[in-house]
């Protein structure tokens, strides 16, 4: 799995800066999920309908430039099937607790990014869907108000692996679905 806490670290400082409510992870979160279920996805549209949360347009330059980074090489790993997705998340040297509190952000990110981009009826007609999107939604309600012992590392990287991997079927089957109607 990859993580790429840089990002994490430069978009929370920025946004902490600009008082956003959002996190990094959360952002993240968004754009794949706007990815992975839209059949022609567009950054500047991306932009458009994120721009009530983040202010584009009063966003610093390097801020800018770190999310149209990030957009790009989401959609890239989406399209190459590349399945341990990079997730913007802190690094494993943060707590634990932090890791997890960034993991349900991300969660709550990515289903709000699936509502943005106006989803095909394959989310809620497949099943295999619909329950990949329920385990990311149960995912995004996880409240700890302690640091979880250690040995919940082994969990937090399965739950990790299992997100990944459900956004590329969530993406797959979409993309199968347009290219069935493409087809007819």
């Amino acid at each position: 799995m990859i993580f790429d806490p840089v990002c994490y670290d430069i978009l929370s400082q920025n946004f902490q800066k600009q008082s956003l409510l959002l996190s990094a992870a959360e952002i993240h979160g968004m754009m794949l999920g706007y990815l992975s279920t839209n059949p022609e996805p567009c950054f500047k549209t991306w932009t458009l309908l994120v721009d009530d949360l983040l202010s584009w347009n009063d966003l610093e330059v390097e801020t800018q430039d770190q999310l149209s980074r990030l957009f790009l090489s989401a959609n890239m790993e989406l399209v190459q099937r590349i399945l341990d997705l990079t997730m913007v998340l802190p690094s494993q040297q943060e707590s634990l607790l932090s890791r997890v509190i960034a993991m349900s952000d991300w969660c709550r990110g990515y289903l709000y990014g699936v509502g943005l981009s106006t989803p095909s009826k394959v989310l809620f007609e497949n099943n295999q869907i619909c329950e990949l999107l329920n385990d990311i939604t149960q995912f995004s309600q996880v409240e700890l108000e302690v640091d979880p012992v250690e040995e919940s590392q082994l969990a937090f990287n399965h739950i990790i692996h299992h997100i990944q991997m459900s956004v590329q079927i969530i993406y797959t089957q979409c993309q199968q679905e347009l290219t069935s109607k493409v087809a007819q």
